[in-house]
């Protein structure tokens, strides 16, 4: 019954259900993520006046999120779609190429939606974000606070923390964003979209003399996650130690969707009649196999067929009446 499940998750009708899975997985998540983000204060972190990692000025980010989703997108979606295009026409001369056994049935079938997993790093970024309530480098830019009150003065004398309610944002949203450090969503959602792209290049692109290539395009795509990362160092938006958690958040979700892709991507592209291995000289390999197999059965075949008639001609011979 498993492998017939699989083979029936080429056909178009389970494509339909995968993907009505993954809308509804992304939607729950979706939720979440706006409710837990937009209507969950969070934690109200004291803080002192003096303190220099939160006395940064406020710049605008250079890399925006949603340069970075777009970006990030775009290198999973083309780094799968173009190899497994590439694989697949390289094996259309040796495989079969029935309607039901397309590359792209074939590939949703193994629900190979990375894009709706990164949703899954999304959720533990926002929810540690709102838990911990780390103050931004540039918390006291956005926090304005009243440096000539009695309060303030006093607790900046003797060392005191201050609440944030002593301060008078201009900009609320701004504010409460300024108390959201840990970790860093940018620097989690790059690092998960880039590792997991260099991963699936590691696994899946095994061409011949493409090797170079492949290191290439894994160094391109690596250095715009860190370039991400460094960024929002370098815009006063996070601690070093905000882009590690955030990296570290990334990375592990990304490890953990390949261990869990590449099985059932492997079995079920295997019932949909593909290999999964190395393609280089695969092709012409297989042929070469099929056609030295071919030869070989061709050969016993003809010796078995001959053997009857010449043990027939034989008896024939033996059988034939001496001439005097």
């Amino acid at each position: 019954s498993n492998s017939r499940s699989i083979v029936m998750g080429c056909l178009p009708g389970s494509e339909i259900a995968n993907l009505l899975t993954a809308v509804s997985v992304i939607i729950i998540l979706g939720a979440y993520v706006c409710i837990f983000h937009f209507g969950v204060q969070p934690f109200q972190r004291h803080f002192f006046c003096n303190d220099e990692s939160i006395s940064y000025p406020y710049k605008p980010d250079t890399v925006t999120i949603i340069v970075a989703a777009v970006v990030g997108a775009a290198i999973i979606l083309l780094t799968v779609v173009i190899i497994e295009i590439v694989r697949h026409a390289m094996r259309s001369n040796c495989r079969a190429s029935e309607s039901d056994r397309t590359y792209a049935n074939c590939l949703g079938s193994c629900g190979l939606k990375p894009e709706s997993r990164c949703t899954r790093a999304t959720v533990v970024t926002v929810t540690v974000k709102t838990i911990i309530g780390r103050h931004r480098p540039h918390f006291l830019a956005v926090c304005r606070a009243n440096t000539s009150s009695p309060e303030y003065l006093t607790a900046c004398a003797s060392h005191q923390p201050l609440s944030p309610s002593v301060c008078h944002p201009v900009d609320s949203k701004q504010f409460r964003e300024a108390m959201l450090s840990f970790p860093s969503g940018h620097s989690s959602h790059s690092i998960y979209m880039t590792l997991f792209a260099a991963l699936y290049m590691q696994s899946r692109f095994t061409f011949a003399k493409g090797h170079a290539v492949k290191w290439l395009l894994q160094s391109f795509v690596l250095v715009w996650g860190l370039a991400v990362c460094a960024s929002r160092v370098s815009d006063y938006k996070h601690h070093w130690s905000d882009v590690l958690g955030g990296g570290l958040i990334g990375a592990a979700v990304a490890l953990l969707v390949c261990l869990y892709l590449r099985p059932s991507y492997t079995e079920a592209c295997s019932a949909c009649g593909f290999v999964t291995g190395d393609v280089d000289g695969g092709c012409a390999s297989d042929v070469e196999a099929g056609g030295a197999a071919g030869a070989a059965n061709n050969n016993n075949g003809d010796a078995e067929a001959d053997s009857p008639r010449n043990n027939m001609n034989e008896m024939a011979l033996l059988n034939r009446p001496t001439e005097k």
